[in-house]
Parts: structure tokens; sequence; C-alpha cells
């Protein structure tokens, strides 16, 4: 007789409904039951493939769930491939590419066994390659790895035929609206052409990122290119070029082709409207744009807001170049320089802040500035009043009177972020951040390296009183990063080779996390946590916070993790414990010890009635 506690194999809404609430790591062997059960949870299971994810990891890894895959290709929308499934996949393309030279006619024939165990059954394929790419026609997110260096896939079947076989798949998925390309290896214009021609048919294509590595004289041609060929739907886009050395003529021969200054001579498609939907241009290329190409690009932004500030030609003015941009791009209120290729001075993103009408300019980040005239972050005194946004990362040391003026007049600052880095010499030092109140108390996101000077100890705690109780007024705060710089001193004093380098994460703001005396003197109280009791939206709290320092105690009692259960009923990350710990020694949380219940053991009985009360927060956590 049938069993009465199946019943719930005949609601599939129902099972649905269920797997709506698990992670993959539980729904793998739920669907392990039986047959019913796997079949029902299929949906589920397939529907989103992310390699990265430990619980899906064996699908490159096992000849058995990587055939269970490709049975179930039809359900997969979304997958995000990991380098050894790319590889593996590319390479079973290559395997059968002789037997399924029709590929649609190969789609049209395929069968997908449908009885016996979800893992049990013919493949046509061997288990160590992967079936050809038109398996999944449903996608709507692409994520892989276009080619490898040196790898059998490139070397033995050539790069042409390689991104030949990738476009046969996004060409067969014209539902696809998220394509990210890993490594995408170009070496000539036919490439480039054939990759073109696809994007410009992908009708719904949305978000479109592409990592590209080339070399030849005609790099500077690749994204202007590609670019042009983007479909108006695109509304994000990342395309990043790098160069790579040229492979030698016998690597050449037969493989890579002729190579791009050769072949750069191609038709490609082009749609010349407007892409109405972009609002960040992040287009960058390290073979540098003309001024041509730039113009031709940016016509077609007319709405982007933010900027990445793009590599020119060293012949370029920038002024003209600043004109050029805002003159194409009216409604740019952000400008972003994440990568400096030449102009480490940030030049044209002064231009541009300079060329822009007064109090216009909301956002401004950059990284490795190396600027000693601050011509720069001078260049946004006309847009104090509307900068809401401003980091700063891995740049040379900068005047303090620019950070003075940034905390005194600039109301409507939200983030301000400096340093983040965790060897960075770039810092704010303390007699600056209070050197008068803070102009804004809008701060949502707070990211600074601090240098704290050697002062007598009631100097510093004169300077921490004030500095903690600016913290303390940012009631909109989500996150709060905070490092305390690592003085060369520090860096050069002699240590055993055994032990590792003095870090940020080795040190703790003083008296941040301990409780005490709250007096208005502020003359060796002890603790100032009771200063931080309006920050009710505080998510992450990181950086100088190890409240064990020198391994010989923790400096929160019971009564602070109280007080943080109750006063901070958000948080999720604090860095209170950045290393694990496990038999009272520091361990790699990296290094596959996975003993929990272990580190628990060595926990204060505080930090564990935390736990407790707190289960979703994370304090034990390497960065």
């Amino acid at each position: 007789m049938y069993p009465s506690t199946l019943d719930v194999l005949h609601i599939p809404e129902l099972v649905a409904n269920i797997c709506s609430f698990l992670q993959k790591k539980d729904v793998s062997p739920f669907m392990r039951t039986c047959r019913q059960l796997y079949l029902l949870c299929g949906p589920f299971f397939y529907k989103d493939i992310d390699m990265q994810d430990y619980a899906v990891k064996s699908l490159s890894r096992s000849s058995d769930s990587t055939r269970a895959l490709l049975r179930n290709g039809a359900l997969v929308r979304v997958i995000k491939m990991d380098r050894s499934f790319s590889r593996s996949y590319f390479n079973g393309v290559g395997t059968h590419y002789q037997e399924a030279c029709d590929l649609m006619t190969t789609l049209h024939n395929w069968h997908f066994p449908s009885d016996g165990d979800p893992h049990d059954g013919d493949t046509p394929v061997d288990t160590d390659s992967v079936a050809p790419f038109p398996v999944m026609t449903n996608l709507r997110q692409l994520q892989c790895y276009a080619s490898f260096w040196g790898s059998t896939s490139d070397l033995n079947y050539g790069i042409d035929m390689g991104i030949s076989r990738l476009c046969m798949l996004i060409d067969l998925n014209t539902h696809l609206s998220d394509l990210h390309l890993k490594i995408l290896r170009i070496t000539s214009g036919s490439q480039v052409s054939r990759l073109a021609r696809t994007i410009s048919d992908m009708k719904v294509l949305g978000s479109l990122t592409l990592n590209i590595h080339a070399c030849g004289k005609h790099t500077d041609k690749i994204i202007p290119a590609l670019f042009m060929s983007c479909p108006q739907s695109v509304h994000t886009l990342d395309m990043k070029l790098t160069l790579f050395a040229r492979p030698s003529a016998s690597l050449r021969k037969g493989v890579m082709g002729a190579g791009l200054e050769e072949t750069m001579v191609e038709t490609f498609p082009q749609h010349l409207g407007p892409l109405p939907n972009l609002s960040y241009w992040n287009v960058q290329s390290a073979a540098s744009f003309s001024m041509d190409s730039l113009e031709s690009m940016l016509a077609r932004c007319p709405n982007v807001n933010k900027l990445e500030i793009p590599e020119l030609n060293n012949t370029n003015d920038v002024n003209i170049a600043a004109r050029l941009i805002l003159g194409n791009c009216p409604k740019l209120v952000g400008l972003s320089q994440q990568h400096t290729f030449s102009d480490t001075a940030g030049e044209l993103t002064a231009a541009i802040a300079r060329a822009m009408p007064e109090k216009t300019l909301k956002s401004i980040e950059f990284s490795g500035l190396d600027d000693p005239y601050d011509a720069l972050l001078f260049s946004l005194w006309p847009h104090l009043d509307s900068l809401s946004s401003v980091e700063l990362l891995h740049c040379v040391e900068a005047t303090s009177e620019v950070f003075r003026i940034l905390f005194r007049k600039c109301p409507t600052l939200e983030v301000l972020v400096v340093g983040s880095s965790e060897d960075s010499e770039f810092s704010i030092h303390l007699e600056d951040a209070v050197a008068q109140t803070w102009a804004s108390n809008r701060f949502t996101r707070l990211e600074l390296t601090v240098l704290i000077p050697e002062l007598s100890t009631k100097a510093k705690v004169t300077l921490l009183d004030r500095f903690y109780r600016q913290i303390g007024a940012l009631v909109n705060l989500v996150v709060l990063d905070l490092r305390i710089a690592v003085t060369n001193a520090e860096r050069n004093v002699d240590r055993d080779d055994e032990e590792e380098d003095v870090t940020y994460k080795d040190k703790l703001f003083p008296g941040f996390l301990k409780l005490g005396d709250v007096t208005e003197s502020g003359a060796d109280r002890g603790g100032y946590l009771d200063l931080f009791v309006g920050l009710t939206r505080l998510e992450k709290l990181q950086g100088s916070f190890n409240v064990d320092p020198d391994g010989e105690g923790s400096i929160m009692g019971q009564h602070e993790c109280e007080w943080v259960c109750e006063h901070w009923p958000r948080l999720q990350v604090a860095d209170f414990y950045p290393n694990h710990f496990k038999d009272g020694e520091r361990f790699d949380p990296y290094s596959g010890v996975k003993d929990l219940e272990a580190e628990r053991l060595q926990l204060p009985d505080c930090f564990r009635w935390l736990r407790e009360h707190m289960p979703d927060l994370q304090f034990m956590t390497a960065l």
C-alpha cells in the first residue's frame, strides 16, 4: 500500500515552497532521498548554479555530478563557472567539435535520460569532459572564464575556435540578460568582430562585464568596437582591457592567428543610438583611448551620472578632454579613478571637477593618488556643499588642511573613506580629525585609518574623547571601519621569524569597547562605550577592535556584551576576534580547521553568551 507519508510528493507546489526556505547544501541530500523528490527539487537546485558556493563545488569536481548537471541543463537559468569547470567545458566542446559540426542539430537530437537514479545513465561524452555548449539554452545569467593561459583549449583548438564556441552558446541563449566573461583573450580582429556581432544581437542584454587580455598594435580599437556593438537595453557596463606580452612566433604559428595588428581591418556592427539606461560609465583600457574614440563612445551616454576616468593618450589636453566629457554627459555628478595607469596625480579628474558647475559634484573616488600639491583635492572646494561621498584609497599622504576642510565644510557628507589598506601609510592624524566640530552628522559609512600621536596620557585622552564624541553623534552610521595606523617604528621592531608583522588587526582603540565612568572631565575614565548608544543602525564594526590584542584576556566583559546586544541590535560583523582561536592559539580559519565547538570552548563566557543571544553576529571571522 502506498504510504500516506509520501502524499507530499503529489503536491509539487508544497515541495517547491519548502525548497525556497532551504540552502543548497540542505536541498542536495533532500533531493537524493528518492527519484520523485529529485524531480521535484531539481528545478530549484539547478536553477542557480554558483561554482564558488561550497555546496555546489562538487559539480565541477565529480564526473557523476557533472553528468547530472548536463542532464538538467534545461533547468539552469544562472550559472557562475569557476576556472576548473570552465576549462572542462571548453575541452569538452573541443573534443566533440568535429562530431557536432551542426550544433543546432545536436541540440535537437539531445537525449535526456528520464529513468533510474539521477547520477546513473549513459552520456555521449567522456566523464572527464563536458557536453557541447548548446545543452544550456535557457540561461539568463552566464559567468565564465573565456580562455586559459597555456591550457589545451587555447593551444590545441585555438583561441578563434574557443571564442566561436562561446559565441555559439550566447547566440543560443536568446534570453541572456547578464553576461560576465573573465580572462577574455583576444589576439585578432576576427575575434573582436565575432564577439561584437554576438553582443549586438543580444536584444535583452542588461549587464555586460568583460575582462579582456590582448596584445598587438591596435589594442586601442578593441574596447570602442565592443562598446559600439552594445544594444540599447544595456544598463550596466564594465569593460576592462589589460595588455599581455605577445606570444612567441612558434606559439603563434597555426594557433594564435596572424596577430591583432594585421587583422584589425574587420567591419564591426555598430549601434549608433544612445544607451538611455546606462548611468555608470566603467570602461577602462590600458591601451588608452584617442579623443575621437572617447567622443564616439560618450556620445551614446547622455544619462551617465558617474564616470570611471578613462585612460587617454598622453598627447591629449586634459582641459579639452574634460569639456568633451561634460559636453556628452551633462548629468555627471560622480567621478571615480580606480585605475591609475599613468595619471597618478589625477589631472583629468581635477580638470573635470574644475569645469563642472559649482556645487554639482556629489561623489569622488580615487585609488593610488600621488599628488604632492593636492591639486585634485583642492579642485573639490567649489563642490564642498554638494559632496556626499569621498573615497581615497592607497594614496600618498595628503596635507592636514585637506582633511580639516572635508570635516569642517562638507555638511552633506555621508561616506568618507581614507586609507583602507592593511599596510597603508595614508592616514588621518587624530588632531586633524578633531580640529573642529564635524559639519555633517549624516554619515552612513565611515572608514578611516587614524594615526594616534605619541602624546602625554592626558593629551591623548582629550583627543580620543573628542573623536569618540564626534562618532557617537553619527546616529545614521551603518558601517564603521576605524584602523589604527601602524608606524614605521612598529614595523621595524625586531621580531622572531615565526611572528607575523604588526597590523591594524593587532590593535584596539583605547577604551572604545569598555564601559566606564562617563563624566564631563574626561579624565582617565577608562571606557567610552556609552558614547555610542545612539548607533542603533550599526551593522559593521571593523578595524582595530581586537578585544584581546595582547593575548592576556578580553577587555570586554559580560556588561559590555549585554550592552552590545541591547544597543546595537543590527550588528552583523564585528572584529572582536580578527583571528580564530583553537586550544588557546591563533590559527588561520582557511587552513582547514573547522572544529567550531573547540573554538567555542576557548571563548570567554561573555562571548559565548553573546553568540547565543546574537547568533547572526560574526565576531571571529578573519579579514
